[in-house]
């Protein structure tokens, strides 16, 4: 399956604003990414709007939250995504949309990992597990900031900022198998059970030897 660390982040079904004519205004959208040892992700996309924002998308959503999940899926199409939550915070007019997506980064050979990242994002490393990605486009009048943190498994390592083989921005990592080598055990220990089995069981299926 095509992976993307984000999905392509720079889209947000939760954004759905609806500008006003007069002052810009300001969205602000925050995704929290937590890759796991497997190439699977957590996604935990908040969005803050202003009073009008607010009352579009509980016009757009608030009513009928399966739309929401439809878009969803919809946006994200190239990936299988499951247990999807969503939370209003009436008070702060903030929504927070989670979901799980299979095959969110994908394994290219030689313990390495990568995820495709958008386009122009000013990138950040904070430490070996943790990027953070800034970027804001143009909304009919206003504007959106996004920020997204991803969290990479742990125990990986030189992570950095390149390109595939098609040009795209990615984030590589380098994440030892650490399932590898138990697994490879506990099958040379099942194998070696069985072989014993198999041993034991020819051995007293042996008719006894005649007595002289």
């Amino acid at each position: 399956m095509r992976m993307t660390v984000v999905a392509l982040l720079g889209v947000s079904v939760l954004a759905g604003a609806a500008w006003a004519q007069n002052a810009p205004r300001v969205q602000q959208e925050d995704l929290d990414v937590t890759i796991d040892a497997v190439g699977n992700a957590t996604f935990v996309d908040k969005v803050t709007r202003s009073a009008i924002d607010w009352e579009q998308y509980k016009s757009n959503y608030g009513g009928n939250p399966s739309l929401l999940k439809r878009d969803l899926q919809h946006q994200y199409s190239s990936m299988e995504l499951r247990d999807i939550s969503l939370t209003n915070d009436e008070m702060n007019r903030v929504s927070v949309l989670s979901w799980k997506a299979q095959a969110t980064a994908q394994y290219i050979g030689n313990g390495q990992w990568q995820g495709t990242i958008p386009k122009g994002a000013q990138a950040t490393k904070v430490n070996e597990t943790l990027w953070e990605f800034t970027t804001s486009y143009p909304d009919p009048g206003g504007i959106t900031q996004e920020s997204f943190h991803i969290h990479l498994p742990k125990g990986a390592r030189g992570a950095e900022q390149t390109q595939n083989e098609t040009g795209e921005a990615v984030l590589r990592y380098t994440l030892p198998d650490p399932a590898g080598t138990p697994l490879l055990l506990y099958v040379a220990v099942i194998a070696a059970i069985l072989g014993a089995a198999l041993l034991l069981a020819g051995f007293l299926g042996k008719p006894a030897a005649p007595r002289a």
